[in-house]
């Protein structure tokens, strides 16, 4: 069982690698639920998510990603940006 953040990235890339060719749909879930996962993990320390959550609500990752991450390089943030809206 993954104990982080990241290695339940891992693990749900993984899962999509498998899944690529046979069954896309449920490829790309996992490919969300890893990129998902992930940037969850690196937003967490600078905003809490909501209620008694544990994550960040999903529409929200796009607009956190903005706020907090990579503010150094207006293109990679664009970019991841849009790959994740593209996943989801």
């Amino acid at each position: 069982m993954a104990r982080n953040w990241d290695e339940i990235g891992i693990d749900s890339r993984r899962g999509a690698q498998l899944l690529h060719g046979k069954h896309s749909r449920s490829s790309v879930s996992r490919a969300y639920y890893a990129a998902f996962s992930v940037l969850n993990g690196r937003i967490l320390p600078y905003q809490a998510p909501a209620g008694r959550f544990e994550t960040h609500a999903h529409r929200d990752i796009p607009d956190l990603i903005e706020a907090h991450l990579f503010e150094d390089d207006a293109r990679l943030r664009r970019s991841l940006r849009t790959t994740v809206r593209r996943l989801y």
